[in-house]
């Protein structure tokens, strides 16, 4: 008695086309979660489909599973983004929202029947496109009179450290804070000890936002054949696009205005 095990194998090749550059541990974070694209159907099931097959999620888990299709299809998967953050910071709660339509994943499958007489009785090709990731956030943190500034860390950091070289070292801190005269030198003999403009236990108004914008989306070109119907094969192409911008502002208000800048 002869045993035929359905076999179902797949070859995926990813390439990836374009230019990252990673400036903190942030972006590092942002890039290392990505949620498989797929329809509506395969998300129900939490992406399990690596046997199942018949989904445009088979194009990054098991491009063999294309060969199940019996017929052509076009598929789009709309979904609603809602994305909400609160906080609360000295006693003041603020939230902030980031709402959006897109489409999670566009589909277009042919299949053709093989030959009369051949033992290939099923190909299946197309192009599938899946959204991965969203970064698309509004954060907001309200305080007010607060007895710290965020200045007094850029003077901790900076301590130590020529103010010519403030630039080069700290390029989106300390750095950026030394240009915007945030903090000076403590004294005229010194150049790596500072103090903040805003002395210490003085108390202030802040008001703190980021705003984020940008997501991961793959295309993937692929291909399926049957063999009698036991034997699956199949292979994508996929080229990944990762994007994301962003702005971060810090506000502050004083309550008394008697300061003054040494430089």
């Amino acid at each position: 008695m002869k045993v035929f095990a359905r076999v179902a194998t797949g070859l995926a090749v990813l390439i990836s086309i374009g230019h990252a550059q990673a400036q903190n541990e942030e972006d590092i974070l942002r890039f290392s979660f990505l949620q498989p694209g797929g329809s509506a159907r395969s998300n129900g099931m939490a992406g399990a489909f690596g046997a199942l097959g018949a989904d445009p999620i088979a194009a990054s888990i098991n491009p063999a599973g294309f060969a199940l299709y019996s017929t052509s299809e076009f598929a789009l998967t709309p979904a609603f983004e809602v994305q909400t953050a609160k906080a609360t910071h000295y006693g003041t709660s603020t939230s902030a929202s980031d709402n959006r339509f897109f489409f999670n994943n566009l589909f277009l499958q042919f299949r053709a029947p093989g030959n009369s007489g051949s033992k290939w009785t099923n190909f299946s090709f197309g192009l599938s496109y899946d959204r991965l990731a969203s970064f698309h956030w509004e954060r907001e943190a309200v305080g007010e009179d607060v007895p710290t500034s965020i200045s007094q860390r850029f003077v901790n950091e900076a301590n130590g450290t020529p103010s010519s070289m403030l630039d080069s070292i700290f390029p989106f801190s300390a750095g950026l804070a030394w240009s915007a005269y945030a903090f000076d030198p403590l004294n005229d003999s010194t150049d790596t000890e500072y103090t903040s403009a805003i002395p210490i236990g003085s108390r202030v108004d802040q008001d703190h936002r980021i705003s984020s914008a940008g997501n991961v989306r793959a295309t993937s070109l692929f291909f399926a054949a049957s063999y009698m119907d036991e034997l699956f094969v199949g292979g994508s192409i996929g080229i990944t696009v990762c994007g994301t911008s962003g702005t971060r502002s810090t506000r502050k208000r004083p309550w008394t205005r008697t300061w003054s800048w040494k430089r």
